[in-house]
């Protein structure tokens, strides 16, 4: 739609980012800031995350998020053609977060002792029928986006991708939260851009 309006592609990809952050709240970016910060700057897992709930935006935190939002810009604008870019736009942003559901199921909740309704919810295992519903829609769209074969690699990259960010919270603060929840999304997102779609 930008392109139609005779924008460029490298200034359409940027909009749809902005679009993305738009439309999500910067949600998932928030998560990433927030676990680039209490791993970066937290000396064991309470420190860690008390850093990680404080609004406010650290070094870290700062550095990690431009960083992703670079790789995302340069790899949309460099890895794919014009022609496909909305069907790998649509893959990506499904794509990386269908793993989340996974994580939930596998890994403790890092803060189970906080309050609140959104952390109680959070806390909760996933049932495995969501993990299997949340995969295996991710994987359909994939399939409607990309070929079959490169399709499953990307939702196996997907999956790979997130339950790495998760192993790497479970060793630092004991488990998952939100954050890491986005910060999964994110990297999971970034990888899936990783492939070659030209």
């Amino acid at each position: 739609l930008f392109s139609e309006f005779g924008l460029s592609g490298n200034a359409s990809v940027l909009l749809c980012i902005a679009l993305s952050l738009f439309m999500t709240g910067a949600l998932h970016e928030d998560g990433l800031a927030d676990m680039f910060d209490g791993c970066g700057g937290g000396q064991n897992r309470e420190e860690k995350l008390r850093i990680m709930r404080d609004s406010r935006l650290g070094t870290y935190g700062a550095c990690g998020l431009f960083l992703a939002l670079i790789l995302r810009y340069v790899l949309l604008s460099e890895s794919v053609s014009s022609e496909n870019v909305f069907n790998v736009f649509i893959l990506s942003e499904t794509l990386s977060r269908a793993p989340i559901a996974l994580l939930s199921y596998f890994f403790p909740y890092a803060s189970p002792d906080e309050k609140g309704k959104g952390v109680a919810v959070a806390a909760t295992k996933t049932d495995v029928k969501y993990v299997y519903a949340s995969l295996g829609l991710g994987l359909a769209v994939a399939i409607l986006c990309v070929s079959v074969a490169s399709a499953f690699l990307l939702w196996l990259v997907a999956c790979l991708a997130a339950l790495f960010t998760a192993a790497i919270a479970n060793k630092q603060i004991g488990g998952v939260t939100g954050d890491i929840y986005g910060a999964s999304q994110q990297i999971a997102l970034i990888a899936v851009l990783s492939y070659n779609f030209t």
